[in-house]
């Protein structure tokens, strides 16, 4: 998270960073959070040790989402120094497709089930023949 300008350091105390990420996965266990950008310590009092393991990965897998938002994906240059960002970009993009993969398999996470059903408008369909001779007589 350092290398690409988000806040990977701080551990105490309000981390925009990782707040967002946190909270996402708390409401993809279907619980609700006060704000979704600072989740509190009872945002995650619902969450056992049933699903931590799923908060942590969710979690996880936001937090890639958020570093290849941030990454930059020119390299820069400035006089000698080169810093080249293709190569940490790349393996990103594996961590993230990797970890997809693993919550489809782990919780079925992007695998929801297809639904039908029927929608009755409370109308009767007629013939347009019909309707347009009862407009125009």
């Amino acid at each position: 998270m350092t290398r690409i300008g988000l806040d990977g350091t701080t551990t105490s105390g309000a981390n925009l960073d990782l707040g967002d990420p946190i909270a996402f996965a708390i409401r993809q266990l279907g619980y609700g959070v006060t704000d979704p950008t600072n989740p509190a310590d009872a945002d995650l009092a619902p969450v056992d040790q049933t699903t931590i393991d799923e908060l942590l990965d969710v979690a996880e897998w936001r937090v890639l989402l958020s570093c290849l938002g941030n990454a930059a994906r020119v390299t820069q240059q400035g006089g000698t120094d080169k810093i080249d960002y293709t190569d940490l970009i790349t393996e990103l993009r594996q961590q993230f497709k990797d970890l997809t993969d693993s919550l489809k398999l782990a919780y079925g996470l992007g695998l929801q089930s297809l639904t039908a059903g029927v929608i009755d408008l409370g109308f009767q369909a007629t013939d347009d023949a019909e309707a347009l001779a009862q407009i125009f007589n």
